[in-house]
């Protein structure tokens, strides 16, 4: 049996069901009854035309060591061969869980016929080609910057080494703090690796629903670390702290705490994890005090145990300035900035009204808005996002004047983040020209959504998900046109019983 045919009966992926695919629920159930001869060769098939070897490789990082791999464009297709068998077949397993994607397509995964991946030298070439920078056209050096955001748990440099050696060796981590943000710069023993730790930790979080990454490139070629210490350390002295390798089952339920890469401080022993890990969904990895369930902020409940927060410092209330006061509303603040967290309270200045104070449900909230929103775009002028002097936004009196520039919407049914482990917590990215609509009924047609797209701005690229017509890419000239879309149609009314969402997507479309 061809790998092919063989993919057409033991395909694991796109976890999302639609009721329209009742057939392929059911093959599925047939799919767990079929026995497979595990290989270390993963077959992927579906993938996105325009993916590239390092975020196809990026599938199989968590769980082992890549030893090969095969790209075929041309058949949407690729061969992915992990360090031992152990390792496949916990990465199968795991994306019978989680549904595995590529530039937000959903693709298929099943083990290969082939126990091992043998290609030829002109493919190799091509991989190291197309692994180490042709094929991406990002990768530009071997040191990462790392801006660590939402900080709930302490960052350190043992923290960032168990993630950031996944892709490879590690040389170099140097900490620091600037503008009141955790950065880090780690460096690699060679750009290929640096690249593919890019593709896979970028806009990941170590734990669930918080300290996300936000990863680039460095412009430095090279760190210099003069002691090894808890802000800086060289992995190459004889001196240095070593950190024993996590074997592919432990690197796996790390995985599967995603968007948490390692499990929460405290939880989860290693040698109960396997027995311990809920894969039934909510909040994995809770410390036992605190509920699932509980109606308290998840920031809120946290906050005792937040050493190197940056929310620790500071109030929830951030100062936002150089608005465009004849475009701007509380309501357009609060959408925009209820994108990065919960939004209590938008009070527009009275006497200077290109000025606002927008407060948080808690300060990592804060943080994170700051992070993605200080300097972008919007009607027109740069908008400056700081820090507030202020703990709250106090709500006027009825007799105030301007009193209707201060809103509360502390009990909004439109907060992304109220519930404790929500899923969006995974879809915090920053401001791109691509956006990601959901919640799309059946009876909306692409024509109609360009047409209310199209009224903010131009319309450069669309498509619905292949697997779910419920979503869609939506793709603006600018970014700026995006950001006044989000505003714009968020929660606008598709039909009785439709509201559509509207988020920033991960990646541009392509």
């Amino acid at each position: 049996m061809s790998d092919n045919s063989l993919a057409n009966r033991n395909s694991v992926g796109n976890k999302r069901t639609h009721p329209d695919d009742l057939n392929d629920m059911e093959n599925n159930k047939k799919v767990k009854h079929e026995q497979q001869t595990p290989s270390k060769v993963i077959h992927i098939r579906q993938l996105p035309h325009d993916a590239n070897e390092a975020e196809v490789k990026a599938l199989g990082l968590p769980f082992g060591r890549v030893t090969n791999m095969l790209l075929m464009k041309n058949k949407s297709q690729a061969f992915l061969e992990l360090q031992d068998v152990d390792s496949a077949k916990t990465m199968i397993n795991y994306y019978t869980y989680v549904s595995p994607t590529v530039r937000n397509t959903p693709v298929f995964l099943q083990f290969s016929q082939h126990q091992e991946l043998r290609t030829n030298n002109q493919n190799r070439d091509v991989d190291q080609q197309n692994g180490g920078s042709a094929d991406s056209g990002r990768q530009s050096g071997r040191v990462l910057k790392v801006i660590v955001s939402n900080i709930i748990y302490p960052v350190t440099i043992e923290v960032l080494q168990q993630v950031f050696q996944r892709c490879g060796d590690l040389q170099k981590i140097v900490t620091f703090i600037r503008n009141d943000q955790y950065h880090a710069l780690i460096q690699y023993s060679n750009p290929k690796e640096a690249a593919a730790a890019k593709t896979l930790f970028d806009h990941q979080n170590i734990y669930n629903g918080c300290n996300t990454l936000h990863v680039e490139f460095s412009k430095m070629t090279e760190l210099v670390v003069k002691y090894n210490n808890d802000k800086m350390r060289d992995f190459t002295k004889p001196d240095r702290q070593s950190l024993d390798p996590m074997n592919a089952q432990i690197q796996a339920i790390q995985a599967q705490m995603n968007p948490g890469m390692l499990p929460v401080p405290g939880s989860f022993p290693p040698q109960l994890f396997p027995q311990g890990l809920n894969l039934g969904g909510g909040f994995p990895g809770m410390m036992g005090n605190v509920s699932p369930g509980s109606n308290m902020n998840f920031g809120q409940q946290m906050m005792g145990h937040h050493h190197h927060g940056m929310g620790s410092r500071h109030g929830s209330v951030l100062l936002v300035s150089n608005l465009t006061e004849e475009e701007i509303t509380c309501d357009d603040l609060f959408i925009l900035f209820g994108h990065y967290g919960d939004v209590q309270r938008v009070k527009i200045l009275f006497n200077k009204k290109d000025t606002a104070l927008i407060q948080f449900a808690d300060p990592s909230q804060a943080s994170t808005a700051l992070q993605n929103l200080n300097n972008i775009t919007l009607y027109g002028q740069e908008m400056r996002v700081s820090r507030s002097k202020h703990d709250n936004v106090n709500m006027p009196k009825a007799e105030d004047e301007g009193k209707e520039l201060t809103k509360d919407y502390s009990n909004s049914p439109l907060h992304r983040f109220k519930k404790p482990g929500s899923k969006n917590f995974q879809n915090i990215f920053q401001p791109i020209r691509t956006l990601h609509l959901s919640n799309i009924p059946e009876s909306v047609s692409e024509e109609e959504l360009q047409e209310m797209f199209s009224e903010n701005g131009s319309i450069s690229n669309f498509r619905f998900f292949p697997k779910d017509r419920r979503m869609a890419l939506m793709q603006m000239s600018s970014v700026e046109e995006a950001i006044v879309c989000l505003i714009k149609l968020h929660n606008k009314k598709l039909n009785e019983s439709s509201h559509l969402r509207v988020s920033f997507a991960k990646n541009e479309m392509q």
